[in-house]
């Protein structure tokens, strides 16, 4: 996933895109237009050059990034994609999982997964109340069998 991602922005580092919803064709229109002495390239992907960026060097150029490329947060959210293929227990984040930072997820990312948890949650009470109707069905009895 990570070398597609190169390739469909045109460059090697991503840090600054990490997290954004952003239009990737632009971006890599903008990266094939570069030339100059501090442009490096290998198998067309701009190769980064210099010292690793700090991680407010990167805040920085991602705010410019996300400004210049950022895709509305209504196109973000019409988005229809499709569902992947998986049990559906695997698809359900915990309440911990969807509301953590470190995830990074927009907010139309997190309402999807709190809908997700939300319905898997009534799937599961309605089948303990199905439980609980045949198990009222059955009355407690004494039979013991002695072998």
């Amino acid at each position: 996933m990570y070398m597609q991602s190169q390739r469909l922005v045109g460059q090697q580092s991503l840090a600054e895109f990490m997290g954004l919803h952003l239009d990737l064709r632009a971006i890599f229109s903008k990266n094939q237009q570069k030339e100059g002495a501090g442009i490096v390239r290998k198998n067309g992907m701009i190769i980064h050059q210099g010292d690793t960026l700090t991680q407010v060097q990167i805040k920085r150029k991602k705010e410019v990034i996300k400004k210049a490329y950022g895709l509305s947060t209504s196109f973000v959210c019409n988005l229809k994609l499709p569902m992947a293929r998986t049990k559906e227990w695997l698809k359900v984040l915990t309440l911990n999982q969807v509301m953590s930072n470190k995830n990074n997820f927009s907010p139309c990312e997190k309402i999807h997964h709190l809908q997700t948890l939300q319905n898997a949650l009534l799937r599961k009470y309605h089948k303990i109340m199905i439980l609980k109707e045949k198990v009222k069905n059955y009355r407690d009895c004494n039979i013991s069998v002695v072998l």
